[in-house]
């Protein structure tokens, strides 16, 4: 018995060792793990962009380093938890550094403020022009391409202004004497400024420098200025034969162009909230990029006769827009042309129109019908998407194909008829056309695209041509009303069409005539 006992004794106490050193093991690992925790989130993260290498610590400070390009994707080598170019609010470039990629720059959405060292030898147009917040760009004085001036980014000898911040604080500013250039987007998105003056030796401004001033009042023009004029609030070229900028917030309800303009040049109207009306003379050749978009306030106008080229996104976001005048021998209807124009509800387009551009009328939601003309040939990607009022729609004779998304979420549309000429129904084309109740798709047609007719919960009938060869991935998917479909080959034709996943609702109703 006594040896019985000892041995229980023994057991116990090497238990009782055991648990001692789980228990300090625990500890151990527990104690390790949290300063290796405490060391990652005092320490920040590090990584690598381009052939460089970066730190980023917990205030929101980058620092770059090393020798060469920022150009290429930036990697996460050290840190723990969520890290992003989103959390950068100051960016250090250290001597080494060579060259300053737009798009790692643009993705810091947070940036305040930014250091140069005089080793970068090139900063790609637009890198410092979508950070929002970004006040100040300061570059070493040794640098031989770029310098820098109460926060602007200029060219060495600053006779190019390139770069205005968006978030500096003042609300006017005098162009330097030295500038002869405003480069491309130069003070896009400057919240603040309210007045610009534009120096005497002035000669060249890149198209959208003033793009985005939702608080821009005037830009003045110097006395002995041999390139521009102000005059009536609008900023012209010397010979008043092109509007360069309307600026944003000017208090005029209307304009009316001077006889001697033939172009609207790019976004020159952009953000005009308060203008509620356009006279443009007959001598109008061209209305820019975004010429007017964004005239929140502006009901109609009317493109004079003479005008033969509108481009992109001339009307977009006009939100108050009803009625559009389109020349009578106008040719095509660019991408995005009324992009966002919810009170659209009538516009004709011109019989020699060939072509409707992508997202030409996307998310026109008062558009209740329109009249394509007979000889378009071509509907873009999105050209009519969302537009939730537009019940019924004749396609040409002549369309060779219908693009993707083309008339995705018309919510309002009941039925279609597909022209022979047209061979294929592109990606999510008529997708969330939940009021659509019957489809015809001709023999011409050999591909009907994945998610063609997706979520169209009304559709009970559709009519399948025997030229159809492909049907796309859930083409028909959750097409809960299907329950007639009349393919027009035989039984054998059928079994050699290719029908992608998620079409079970089709593939059970079909019939053969």
């Amino acid at each position: 018995m006594k040896k019985v006992a000892q041995e229980r004794a023994r057991r116990a106490r090497i238990k009782k060792r055991i648990i001692i050193i789980s228990v300090v093991s625990v500890l151990a690992v527990a104690l390790i793990a949290a300063g290796a925790f405490f060391y990652i989130k005092t320490t920040g993260y590090k990584g690598t962009v381009g052939s460089c290498s970066w730190t980023l610590n917990n205030d929101g400070v980058m620092t770059v380093s090393g020798s060469g390009s920022t150009k290429g994707r930036v990697f996460v080598t050290f840190g723990i938890g969520k890290c992003s170019l989103e959390d950068v609010k100051e960016i250090v470039l250290e001597e080494g550094v060579t060259d300053v990629s737009a798009p790692f720059i643009k993705a810091m959405t947070n940036l305040t403020k930014a250091t140069v060292p005089s080793s970068v030898g090139d900063i790609e147009d637009g890198t410092f022009t979508s950070n929002k917040l970004l006040s100040s760009i300061l570059v070493a004085e040794g640098n031989a391409n770029y310098s820098s001036l109460d926060g602007s980014l200029y060219d060495k000898g600053k006779t190019k202004l390139i770069c205005y911040p968006s978030a500096i604080a003042n609300t006017e500013f005098i162009v330097p004497d030295s500038v002869q250039e405003i480069g491309v987007y130069a003070f896009k998105d400057a919240a603040n400024l309210t007045y610009i003056c534009i120096n005497s030796g002035l000669m060249v401004i890149d198209d959208l420098a003033f793009i985005g001033m939702p608080k821009l009042e005037t830009i003045g023009v110097s006395e002995g200025n041999g390139s521009y004029i102000s005059e009536g609030h609008a900023l012209y070229d010397i010979g008043k034969t092109t509007v360069i900028r309307f600026p944003s917030s000017c208090s005029a309800l209307t304009f009316e162009t001077p006889d001697t303009v033939t172009q609207i040049a790019d976004a020159a109207f952009e953000g005009c909230t308060n203008l509620t009306g356009i006279t443009l003379n007959d001598r109008i050749n061209r209305i820019g990029v975004g010429a007017f978009s964004g005239c929140s306030s502006l009901t109609e106008i009317t493109v004079p006769e003479g005008c033969r080229r509108i481009c992109d996104s001339a009307f977009s976001k006009c939100t108050s827009l009803k009625s559009v005048t389109l020349p009578s021998e106008y040719t095509s209807i660019p991408s995005n042309l009324f992009w966002g124009c919810t009170s659209l509800a009538n516009v004709s387009i011109p019989e020699t129109v060939t072509s409707i551009g992508d997202g030409a009328f996307c998310n026109c939601t008062a558009l209740t019908n329109i009249n394509i003309p007979v000889n378009v040939t071509c509907i873009g990607k999105n050209a009519f998407g969302g537009c939730i009022g537009l019940a019924s729609v004749q396609l040409p004779e002549g369309l060779s194909a219908i693009s993707d998304y083309a008339f995705n979420k018309c919510t309002a549309l009941k039925e279609l008829v597909i022209p022979e000429s047209v061979s294929a129904v592109g990606y999510a084309s008529f997708a969330d056309c939940k009021s659509l109740t019957a489809v015809t798709v001709p023999d011409g047609v050999a591909s009907v695209g994945d998610f063609a007719f997706f979520n169209c919960s009304g559709l009970s009938t559709v009519n399948l041509g025997r030229g159809v060869k492909t049907v796309g991935e859930s083409a028909f998917r959750n097409c809960t009303s299907l329950g007639s479909v009349f393919y027009a080959g035989s039984q054998a034709e059928w079994s050699g069409v290719s029908v992608g996943s998620n079409n079970d609702k089709l593939a059970s109703s079909v019939q053969f005539k």
